[in-house]
């Protein structure tokens, strides 16, 4: 047998099957490098907000995107700006932190307020305001310039009235002085204030007691009114009534006089004795004593007498 049959040749590697892991892999790969192309590629805008698309080295480009699903070109990227209502609170009781501030008033008093508004940025001014900016979110912008804006207008308000018309008597007053010079300091930047209203207005303890005194003294006051004019009503009536009284009595009065000139103008001595005899019971009166007698008209025994003869 030769030796040259009985030696054995090392296996072959199998290339065709080397040959397609290699291209799956590579299919993979492009795979995902599609998917995050088509991730880096799509954005998506919340409802009720505009985009204004960017790039890291050459500024704002394109046009605003609306609300939804939006291609944009690979490594560019979008900032969202509110363009319906936001509403923003500013108060002491804030979930994370204080966001109330102290106001001063006219006769030199601190205040510490809590204020709501509500606001949106105009869909056309978005790129200025990105510009402007320097490309912050809505919520830096509130947090920094807005509400440096806001404390100015309040500011510029309150400190031309004092305490307690701040705190009470000309708050309404107050809130439209402050919407106004708030809405016109930020509408040509792009942002526009729909709303404001002081949710909260906090004096120092020495002037709230000051401000209750008054309230107190006030209410007083118009107790009394309300006395001396129910005093007033209730003079009015019984002089109404008294003066009723006496009308009835001048009209009864009146009466009975007309009735008793009508009653004399009547009488006469035949009625007179006529009403006497109508009233006569048949009873002669008792008489006691020898010269005792009973006068009687002497026409009326003839009355009698010619009844009687009939």
């Amino acid at each position: 047998m030769n030796n040259a049959e009985n030696v054995q040749h090392p296996a072959l590697p199998d290339r065709p099957n080397r040959s397609f892991r290699v291209g799956a892999a590579a299919v993979g790969v492009a795979l995902i490098l599609i998917v995050i192309l088509a991730f880096l590629m799509l954005a998506r805008i919340e409802p009720g907000f505009a985009g204004v698309v960017y790039s890291p080295s050459g500024g704002v480009e394109g046009d605003v995107l609306n609300q939804g699903w939006h291609v944009i070109a690979p490594f560019k990227r979008v900032t969202e700006y509110p363009v319906s209502t936001e509403t923003v609170y500013l108060s002491k009781d804030g979930d994370d932190e204080d966001n109330s501030f102290d106001i001063s008033t006219k006769d030199g008093k601190n205040v510490n307020v809590d204020v709501v508004y509500s606001y949106h940025m105009d869909p056309e001014k978005l790129p200025g305001i990105f510009t402007k900016f320097r490309g912050q979110e809505s919520d830096l912008i509130e947090a920094g310039f807005m509400k440096d804006r806001l404390k100015e207008a309040i500011q510029e308000v309150t400190t031309q009235y004092d305490v307690m018309e701040v705190y009470g008597e000309k708050r309404s007053e107050l809130n439209r002085k402050v919407f106004e010079k708030f809405r016109d300091s930020l509408k040509p930047h792009g942002i526009i204030v729909e709303t404001f209203n002081f949710s909260a207005i906090r004096p120092d303890k020495e002037s709230l007691k000051a401000i209750q005194e008054k309230v107190n003294a006030k209410q007083r006051l118009e107790t009394l009114k309300v006395q001396r004019e129910q005093a007033k009503v209730q003079a009015e009536k019984m002089k109404i009534e008294a003066q009723g009284k006496a009308e009835a009595k001048v009209i009864e009065a009146k009466a009975q006089a007309e009735a008793n000139r009508i009653l004399r103008a009547s009488l006469s001595p035949v009625l007179v004795q006529y009403e006497t005899v109508k009233r006569w019971n048949g009873q002669l009166p008792m008489m006691t004593g020898g010269n005792a007698m009973l006068n009687l008209p002497s026409n009326w025994f003839v009355s009698s007498s010619e009844s009687k003869g009939k």
